[in-house]
């Protein structure tokens, strides 16, 4: 398949992997969810009705829920959005917490809201269905970075890797919604390579 748009750090695996590599989990989660806030962005600015400029207050928005919301409003499916919004509640513990330690039952709790999104949600378009699948039915086990790792990794770091691999997903299908999205209303054109 080949796609006529650009998505970039949505779809690369090597811009995640970067930050798998930090050795601060707090590091790391500001890293993702600037990456997040991105998406949201790109989102709205993609799926906002034309000629809606003037109205479009995203340039103002400061903070990482009102642009959740609107991109769901957008159509950004629910589920994805509390995978999306269990994240921000991460690092809202980091930011308004001073003693937090992230633990182990958050991330993994984390890494479950992936499992929870339905293929239906995402592949609308019916385009990318066997990408999608293994990382519905798998989850992070799905992904490359999880699956390469060395299995004595030390905790702190395995935390920083599924934290990071559980982004990569969310950014993933939330690109691929997008991708099936603009193919539906006809703004991006799929062909299947030969």
């Amino acid at each position: 398949m080949q796609i006529d748009h650009d998505f970039g750090y949505f779809l690369d695996p090597n811009k995640m992997a970067l930050i798998a590599n930090y050795e601060d989990e707090s590091a790391a989660l500001l890293k993702l969810m600037l990456i997040h806030e991105d998406f949201l962005r790109v989102v709205i600015e993609n799926l906002r009705p034309e000629g809606s400029e003037k109205y479009n207050a995203i340039k103002n928005y400061k903070y990482f829920t009102p642009k959740l919301s609107a991109a769901v409003l957008l159509g950004l499916p629910v589920s994805l959005a509390d995978a999306m919004s269990e994240l921000n509640s991460i690092r809202n513990k980091y930011a308004h917490k001073i003693d937090y330690v992230i633990t182990n039952e958050e991330v993994d709790k984390l890494a479950e809201t992936i499992k929870k999104i339905k293929i239906e949600e995402i592949n609308h378009g019916g385009y990318i269905h066997q990408v999608i699948e293994p990382i519905l039915k798998d989850g992070i086990y799905a992904v490359a970075l999880m699956k390469d790792l060395p299995p004595n990794l030390e905790e702190n770091r395995l935390r920083i890797c599924k934290l990071v691999t559980s982004a990569h997903c969310m950014c993933l299908l939330g690109a691929f919604w997008l991708i099936n999205t603009l193919h539906v209303k006809d703004k991006l054109k799929l062909s299947r390579s030969e």
